[in-house]
């Protein structure tokens, strides 16, 4: 028996106000970051800066922004194109995959699972998300299913990328995110709009919802893993992650409900030793960022003294006030600068090196570029490149920032697709599984990421098979035929559809493959049947003008010997 434990308000708000402490120092220092890599973003982390308001104050250079931007652009259309399919599903028991019926079952559940993501935002979502990932380092993004239009079917999905400022999470013993508390407000108007909310607020919140509906409040989502519930039970409160929205100001639980899994993908960039929220390129190109604007506010000021520089002024050499004015004339005493005009005003030279400046500023935005990672991720515009060239940059940007691609397929599109891929399988969205043997019915299902990078990650093997293949070919020249034996045609084929992401309704089921090879070596008899008929026809043909002449012949034998008879 499951014995259901009522919500302690004062308790879990302790807890929020335990992990909003230990995430302050973070913010701070995230908000100074951001003024100088991309301002926009700086109004997400602490509310600090108004809507609408200039937010370029401290940016006197947007190599840094640009650079960033880049990343966070490559890798969104890299790893979640809306073009090509990123995913695929495959069972983890290999003796399924040899199975056309189950495979195509498979494909078709993650066709319907990719259009639901595109008829999603989840690409707009994502390019947010990875803004935050590459700055930040650390980025939660909430996904959830969208209001169906019709009772019965699937509405769908529904992504949102939170500010930084926004929430606070405590991790598990694995160091997974497993729960998160997001801060924000509301309207009392809003409020009431929401099913069972007003009935739950004290009377001077539902005073306020008729006489200030404009006013704000502070709420607090909290998503947790519950540790007691009935799992025979299927109803909100017995989901094995806990939701509910607390008012902060009176404590007073609002709603109450439960997700079957955790529903935020909260993605680091990577981790250092003894902290939950992670470090991004952003924080190793801020340095050369600050040392670039600072310098090129210097150039700045350096530049406007060289436009219009200090006058130095021979005391008493100009009769009246002097004007620099278009077209201006001043009155100059000519026996006070020697009949030399040019005496009387002259320019103050700073003596500016501008060509150390411009130096220094280019070998601080190709480091900060490098911190981005734009020499790996951007192809550089040159259209004599071969595809060998091309494939060593993609291994050389597959090693560098490979383990982070590591962390993103982990962290967040892992968990985006086993969350949509549940969601759907509820509402009933994917077409009936085929019949299987018994021993596989609940196996696991793999996700195999296909974008490009991951691809490119996979293309060891297939380099391998290509290597294997030209050896092969140089063996057969050589005459020697018996090398092909070593290995498995049919194998090699089905292996290097897998590596390439060929569709599954194009590898033929082994057995058709076996029935297609009977057939052909059935026709191939039979032609070989009529082949050795025609000749023995032929030889059938050129044999019959002997056989004509064989009885006249005879006749002349038999004749012979019966003279021989006579004269004897």
């Amino acid at each position: 028996m499951v014995v259901k434990v009522s919500l302690d308000v004062g308790t879990i708000l302790k807890q929020y106000e335990r992990s909003k402490a230990k995430k302050a120092p973070y913010d701070s220092f995230i908000l100074e970051m951001l003024q100088y890599l991309c301002p926009r973003l700086s109004n997400k982390v602490s509310g600090r800066i108004a809507s609408g308001s200039k937010q370029t104050t401290l940016q006197f250079d947007s190599a840094g922004e640009d650079a960033g931007q880049k990343l966070a652009a490559s890798l969104s259309g890299t790893l979640i194109s809306p073009s090509q399919k990123w995913f695929r599903l495959v069972p983890r028991e290999y003796a399924l995959r040899a199975l056309p019926a189950f495979m195509r079952w498979l494909e078709e559940c993650g066709d319907r699972l990719y259009a639901a993501f595109n008829n999603s935002n989840l690409s707009m979502e994502a390019a947010e998300s990875f803004l935050s990932l590459v700055y930040i380092g650390t980025d939660a993004m909430l996904h959830e299913e969208a209001a169906a239009k019709r009772i019965g079917e699937f509405g769908g999905f529904r992504f949102r990328t939170l500010g930084f400022g926004e929430y606070c999470y405590e991790e598990d013993m694995f160091g997974m995110v497993n729960k998160l508390y997001r801060s924000f407000d509301t309207t009392y108007g809003a409020a009431a709009e929401i099913p069972g909310w007003i009935e739950k607020m004290p009377t001077e919140a539902q005073n306020k919802v008729r006489n200030s509906p404009e006013e704000e409040f502070e709420v607090v989502h909290v998503v947790y893993p519950r540790t007691s519930y009935n799992r025979r039970q299927s109803d909100f409160l017995n989901m094995p992650f806990g939701s509910c929205y607390i008012m902060t100001r009176t404590r007073v639980l609002l709603d109450e409900g439960g997700f079957n899994e955790f529903p935020y993908a909260v993605t680091r960039w990577a981790k250092s030793p003894g902290e939950i929220y992670g470090r991004g390129p952003g924080h190793r190109a801020y340095p050369d960022v600050r040392s670039q604007n600072r310098l090129a506010e210097l150039e700045l000021e350096a530049g406007s003294k060289a436009v219009d520089p200090t006058l130095l002024v021979l005391h008493e050499a100009i009769m009246g006030d002097a004007t620099l004015n278009p077209a201006g004339i001043n009155a100059i005493d000519g026996q006070m600068v020697g009949n030399d005009v040019r005496r009387a005003v002259m320019p103050l030279e700073s003596g500016a090196n501008f060509q150390w400046t411009v130096d220094k500023l280019e070998r601080l935005e190709k480091k900060i570029r490098q911190a981005f990672h734009n020499d790996h991720l951007i192809v550089p515009e040159k259209p004599d490149m071969s595809a060998t060239e091309f494939a060593g940059r993609q291994e050389v940007m597959q090693r560098m920032i490979g383990s982070t691609f590591g962390r993103i397929y982990v962290e967040k599109l892992a968990i985006i697709v086993n969350r949509g891929f549940a969601m759907m399988e509820r509402a009933g969205a994917f077409p009936p599984p085929p019949p299987i043997p018994q021993q596989y019915v609940g196996t696991a299902i793999d996700i195999v990421f296909e974008g490009p990078l991951a691809r490119a990650q996979r293309s060891h093997d297939l380099i391998a098979i290509q290597r294997k293949n030209e050896w092969l070919t140089g063996q057969m020249n050589l005459g020697n035929t018996s090398a092909i034996d070593l290995f498995d045609a049919d194998q090699e084929g089905r292996e290097m559809a897998e590596i390439t992401g060929l569709p599954a309704n194009l590898v033929r089921d082994p057995d058709e493959v076996a029935g297609i090879r009977k057939a052909k070596a059935a026709a191939a008899k039979q032609q070989q049947g009529m082949e050795q008929l025609t000749e023995a026809l032929k030889g059938a043909g050129a044999a019959a003008p002997a056989l004509d002449r064989l009885p006249r012949t005879a006749r002349k034998v038999d004749s012979a010997f019966a003279n021989a008879g006579a004269g004897s």
